[in-house]
């Protein structure tokens, strides 16, 4: 039998966790409205230096990232979440340089999001501080994905 305090602190990570994705959507809407920077790779480099910081100064947030249990009650959340958030890349992409409001270049900044997100995952699951090496490769691939030409376009 499963004890009934494993219950309570499940419900409390799902709630965490539910919070912390709510300020993510609100990182990536700050960053993509405010005025945008000239080149879209220092749009991307802000995004995740925000999502860094928040591996570096909230020990709890790392821990819960890399130590939590997997809810799969919180899988839709966390997908919620993704859209969102390329939905606000998205968007400044297109306001701020020139990608083609297209389902090509939507699908092109989900999929940005799902591999900074596990870049991000990488450079920090061993290195508290992450690996800087891989944090600007993440902004390099995932800017040059965005504008590579595309035959779908």
């Amino acid at each position: 039998m499963v004890p009934i305090h494993y219950f309570a602190e499940e419900a409390i990570v799902a709630s965490l966790v539910r919070e912390w994705l709510q300020l993510d959507v609100l990182i990536a809407e700050k960053i993509t409205t405010e005025p945008l920077p000239e080149r879209s790779r220092e749009l991307v480099e802000s995004l995740l230096a925000a999502y860094a910081d928040r591996f570096r100064k909230e020990p709890g947030y790392r821990r819960i990232w890399f130590q939590g249990p997997r809810l799969a009650a919180l899988d839709a959340v966390g997908k919620e979440t993704n859209e969102e958030i390329a939905r606000h890349l998205h968007g400044a992409l297109v306001r701020g340089y020139g990608i083609p409001d297209t389902e090509p270049s939507r699908r092109r900044a989900g999929l940005a999001v799902k591999v900074g997100a596990k870049l991000l995952d990488l450079a920090f699951r061993e290195r508290a501080e992450g690996d800087p090496e891989i944090l600007a490769d993440a902004a390099l691939m995932m800017d040059r994905h965005l504008f590579a030409p595309s035959d779908f376009d």
